[in-house]
């Protein structure tokens, strides 16, 4: 198994880490970017949180790559002020598991 990580793209400015801020022009621009290069490799599945800027850099990729999305929320940022390192660590733990059992000979 491959996994490819790819942060989302630029967000607007003026949403701040609200869950609901999408990407911006620069951002759709670097998603597309970002596609182009995947084009060269093998991919089987893109997973993304279900944050909207992840979400709308997984689909520009997605477009270019012609894969199908997952949503996933284990996938979203870290919240320090409520999440321990502990519950961090399971919820890492159980991103791993989850890729292990669905897509041993897949990349991602």
């Amino acid at each position: 198994m491959i996994v490819y990580f790819v942060r989302h793209a630029e967000r607007l400015k003026t949403g701040g880490r609200n869950p609901k801020s999408p990407i911006s022009e620069t951002g759709f621009n670097q998603a597309r970017s970002v596609g182009e290069r995947l084009k060269k490799v093998q991919i089987d599945v893109i997973y993304s949180s279900s944050y909207e800027r992840a979400k709308q850099t997984a689909e520009v990729i997605s477009k270019i790559i012609n894969k199908p999305i997952e949503l996933w929320d284990h996938l979203i940022e870290a919240n320090s002020e409520k999440e321990s390192f502990d519950d961090l660590n399971k919820r890492s733990e159980a991103v791993l598991v989850h890729l292990l059992e669905h897509h041993q000979n897949d990349s991602v």
